[in-house]
């Protein structure tokens, strides 16, 4: 065994261990539907030279985040042949290597015993297991956020050099731009920054770092006459946040804060796996002096969270405060008198709550494969043409508003055939349908998808059943 590689043994054990956990049988169990499918059309457009400055479209108002998501994937995505594996390889990676490193820090100020525990418990969070598994800006942020923490709270920052304290501004700049879900954090977090550093001058070039990550946004704002802010505080469509207008599984939380705070406890207790008293008390045990910042941290974050969310709420704005809270726990724990005992308690837990419905197959008509064959035998019928200007729809199944078929999207643009985009159906001359109810009137469908390429006047030209389930249907007007 070469000389100084003993220390590294724990860190790779979990990292496998971790890797294992996330990749196996993803591929037959991940839903490529919705964000997912529309990440991975956005990635292969990038990946075919179609750059863009904007990311995900943001719930709040007319704002998306920063593209640094669809391009973390290109490489991976061209890496893995243009395929759905290279994205889900590298997102697991990503949170294995995060866990990995947070092993090494843990090592190395306690014990490999502790680091060992402290790992496998990481790797067992169902937070960490459902968000490994699913690639999306609302859940790839999560590894960064942890190496984030573990710089500041490992290590001294009062001694961090100023191209350093710039960097890790940006990183932090880097994750709060491709989820807004962050806004919740930033004000403590930055305190929290603040008392780490000690010096305002070098805070104010965390700041610096921070503010530069926005910069794609900044650009595309300034080509575009400002669009986003006018249309988000001029046209006032943050009001759809408020209202919870803009979500289809939106749920509006009870305005009393006290109330609110309840029922996110109930389900961070959900997604994190573990219960918010034991973690409470846990961390209780194992206070210490060095600790009060992050705890303060905690506190202010959840009484914002408490106080924003009670106007609309999904699942994936938990994410940032359950891994501020997580990392708070098994970093203060390690520490602690009954670390052993604490940490073995905990990874009981949660191998009992283990999320094991995320290793079931996923439903044919979201499987990758399948939404595949259905496009491949559209382009084996030559219902295209290179240079055609043609459109796709989606009819769900569950009824569901989506009907831009981004997963449809993503097949024809990695075969060379590139839609027209999803505000341009007016412009379209052909029109692909898919219909997840075979026996759907699509002559009924009525969205303003459908209107804009006035479908009820079209021609039905061809049509198909693909597997057996889907509808496919060819129109031209």
């Amino acid at each position: 065994m070469p000389k100084g590689f003993k220390k590294y043994i724990v860190p790779l054990i979990i990292f496998f261990v971790s890797f294992f956990i996330l990749f196996f049988r993803l591929s037959s169990s991940v839903a490529f539907v919705g964000d997912f499918g529309r990440d991975l059309y956005e990635i292969a457009k990038i990946a075919s030279g179609n750059l863009t400055l904007l990311g995900p479209k943001g719930s709040f108002g007319g704002l998306y985040t920063t593209p640094y998501y669809y391009y973390l994937f290109v490489i991976p995505f061209i890496l893995g042949g243009k395929n759905l594996i290279g994205v889900l390889l590298f997102n697991c990676f990503l949170f294995s290597f995060s866990i990995g490193l947070l092993t090494f820090f843990i090592q190395k100020n306690t014990n490999s015993i502790k680091a060992l525990l402290a790992g496998l418990s990481f790797s067992f969070m169902s937070f960490i297991i459902s968000s490994g598994r699913q690639p999306g800006n609302g859940f790839t942020h999560i590894p960064f956020f942890l190496i984030f923490l573990a710089i500041f709270y490992f290590f001294d920052a009062k001694k961090f050099s100023s191209w350093k304290t710039l960097l890790i501004g940006f990183l932090f700049g880097f994750i709060v731009s491709m989820i807004f879900g962050y806004g919740i954090l930033v004000i403590p977090i930055f305190l929290f920054v603040y008392f780490k550093i000690n010096d305002w001058k070098k805070f104010l070039l965390f700041l610096a770092g921070f503010c530069i990550a926005f910069s794609p946004l900044l650009l595309f704002e300034l080509k575009n006459n400002f669009i986003m802010i006018k249309n988000t505080f001029v046209d006032k469509s943050y009001l759809s946040f408020i209202n919870n207008t803009n979500l289809p599984n939106g749920i509006t939380l009870n305005k009393n804060i006290f109330l609110n705070g309840l029922f996110l406890s109930k389900e961070i207790n959900y997604w994190m796996g573990v219960s918010l008293l034991l973690t409470i008390f846990s961390i209780m045990v194992s206070f210490s002096k060095k600790d009060k910042n992050l705890l303060v941290t905690n506190i202010f974050s959840f009484v914002i969270m408490a106080t924003i969310l009670r106007f609309q709420y999904s699942f994936h704005y938990l994410l940032p405060f359950i891994t501020l809270l997580s990392f708070t726990l098994i970093a203060t724990v390690v520490k602690g008198k009954h670390a052993y005992l604490l940490l073995l308690l905990i990874i009981i837990i949660l191998i009992f709550r283990l999320p094991v419905k995320l290793y079931s197959q996923v439903a044919d008509h979201m499987n990758y494969d399948y939404i595949k064959n259905s496009v491949n035998q559209i382009i084996s019928k030559n219902w295209l043409d290179d240079n055609d200007r043609f459109n796709v729809l989606l009819i769900r199944k569950s009824g569901a508003q989506v009907p831009v078929g981004n997963e449809y999207r993503y097949f024809f643009v990695i075969n060379n055939y590139f839609s027209d985009g999803e505000t341009l159906y007016n412009q379209s001359k052909k029109l692909i349908v898919f219909a997840e109810d075979k026996n759907y009137d699509i002559k009924k469908f009525n969205s303003w998808e459908s209107r804009e390429f006035n479908m009820k006047e079209a021609k039905v030209v061809d049509s198909f059943i693909s597997s057996n389930q889907t509808k496919v249907y060819f129109l031209t007007k």
